[in-house]
């Protein structure tokens, strides 16, 4: 078994970020990334203080290309509208400046969140927009 747990830790490494304040809480964020496929899926996950999960950021990111594709974000319905995938979306914008970010088809409600970010950061979230060639 510790073999299986060996490969997985080298295939994911986990960062993990200062707790970030939401308006209701503390929150902190872990990125699970594959070093082996570089513009390959990513999971950001958001804890509470307690080590629970509430909410995922799937997304891949492609630095030759200077890509970023949003493929979910979830938040756990009791921690919506607290700023958590604000912060989320936030902190992967910091570790790309400038790069063009596409999303997949939004929700109603994703729309909404999408549109007030994109007014928050001035980052263009195009819906459905293409990935590039190496996601």
């Amino acid at each position: 078994m510790s073999g299986l747990l060996e490969r997985w830790q080298r295939r994911h490494r986990l960062f993990r970020s200062a707790g970030h304040e939401a308006a209701c809480g503390t929150v902190h964020f872990r990125l699970a990334v594959d070093p082996d496929v570089p513009a390959g899926p990513r999971f950001l996950t958001f804890f509470d203080a307690e080590e629970r999960p509430v909410g995922q950021l799937d997304h891949q990111v492609c630095a030759e290309c200077s890509a970023v594709y949003v493929a979910s974000i979830a938040v756990a319905t009791h921690w919506q509208g607290r700023g958590v995938g604000r912060e989320a979306l936030t902190l992967v914008a910091d570790l790309a400046p400038g790069y063009s970010w596409a999303t997949s088809r939004q929700s109603a409600q994703g729309r909404g969140f999408f549109a007030a970010l994109a007014e928050e950061t001035g980052i263009d979230f195009v819906e459905r927009g293409k990935r590039c060639p190496h996601m």
